[in-house]
C-alpha cells in the first residue's frame, strides 16, 4: 500500500501561497486554474468545485478563477455551468477557450469537437457582465499555426454571433429549461443555428 502525503499539508501550503501572492499587491488580480491532470500526476484543483472551495478560503477581492474550457472537458464538467458559479460568486477572472475529446488536453481550436458546449458557454456569457480575458488557448504543432489561430478567432466571433441570436430569444429558453420543455428548446436553438 503506498502512503499518501498528508492532503491537509498540502492544502494548507496550496492556500497559503495563493494567499500570500494575492496580498502582495491587492491592485493584481490572481487568477487560479484548475485541472484535474496531466501525464504521470494528479492535480489538488481537479474542478470549478475545488476551486470555489479554494477561493472561498483565501477570501481576497483579487484572487479568482479561469474557466479552461478544455480543463472542464477532462474534469467531466460543463463549461457553462463552470462559467456560472465562478461569475455568480464574483470570481470568473479569465476564459482559455480550446476544445478536446473529454480524455485529455491537447488544446484543439474551439468547436472541434464539443460545438454545443460551447455554444452553451456563449450564451450564458452573454448573460453576465464578464470583462476579463477571453483567450484561445491552441495548439497546432502539425499545422499552419497563423491559419489555425486566424479559425480559432472566427469561430470564436462566429460562436458569439450565434449566442447573439438566442440571446434575443433567452425569456422563451429560459422558460422553457424552467418548465422542462426541453425538445422546444432544442427545436426553437436549433432553428436559430441552422438558418
Amino acid at each position: 500500500m503506498a502512503l499518501m502525503a498528508n492532503p491537509d499539508i498540502g492544502w494548507g501550503n496550496l492556500i497559503g501561497s495563493i494567499r500570500e501572492i494575492g496580498e502582495y499587491d491587492k491592485n493584481v488580480k490572481i487568477a487560479v486554474e484548475p485541472k484535474q491532470d496531466a501525464p504521470r500526476q494528479r492535480m489538488y484543483l481537479s474542478n470549478i468545485g475545488k476551486l470555489m472551495m479554494l477561493l472561498n478560503e483565501i477570501n481576497l477581492d483579487n484572487v479568482g478563477g479561469v474557466v479552461d474550457a478544455g480543463h472542464v472537458n477532462i474534469s467531466q464538467g460543463q463549461m457553462a455551468e463552470s462559467l456560472v458559479i465562478l461569475n455568480s460568486h464574483k470570481k470568473l477572472f479569465a476564459i482559455h477557450l480550446d476544445d478536446n475529446y473529454k480524455n485529455s488536453d491537447p488544446d484543439m481550436i474551439i468547436g472541434s469537437i464539443n460545438f454545443w458546449e460551447f455554444l452553451e458557454l456563449f450564451y450564458y456569457l452573454n448573460k453576465t457582465n464578464f470583462s476579463g480575458y477571453c483567450d484561445i488557448y491552441i495548439e497546432s504543432p502539425r499545422d499552419d499555426r497563423i491559419k489555425s489561430l486566424e479559425l480559432a478567432v472566427n469561430l470564436t466571433l462566429k460562436f458569439k454571433k450565434l449566442a447573439d441570436k438566442l440571446t434575443k430569444h433567452s425569456e422563451v429558453i429560459d422558460a422553457n429549461l424552467k418548465n422542462y420543455k426541453f425538445v422546444e428548446n432544442f427545436e426553437l436553438i436549433s432553428n436559430l443555428v441552422f438558418k
